[in-house]
Order: structure tokens, then C-alpha cells, then sequence
């Protein structure tokens, strides 16, 4: 499971599972720390949301 940095840009984690084909990614924050978790689909859905809405 892909390990993104907390300040990692949206198109970065997505760029980053779709390199190791995965579907989900734990967000780690400083001293590697859990933050949470990202889901492709999720991150995907955020990307492409129309503007104002």
C-alpha cells in the first residue's frame, strides 16, 4: 500500500497509486504519523468535480 507524505498534491497521490496500481493509500504526517487514508476513487471524484460545486 503506497505510504503519500500529508503535504503530497492530489495529482501526485493519484499519480502515485496509479503507478503501483493501487486502489487505496495511508497519508502519513510528520514523523510518519497516520493521517489517513485516501482511496483512488475518492481522490478521482475530487479531481474532477466541477468548479463551485
Amino acid at each position: 500500500m503506497p505510504d503519500p507524505a500529508e503535504q503530497t498534491t492530489m495529482t501526485e497521490a493519484i499519480e502515485v497509486l496509479r503507478r503501483r496500481r493501487a486502489s487505496v493509500a495511508v497519508v502519513l504526517g510528520g514523523a510518519a504519523r497516520l493521517t489517513g487514508i485516501a482511496g483512488l476513487h475518492h481522490l478521482l471524484a475530487r479531481y474532477f468535480r466541477p468548479q463551485g460545486a
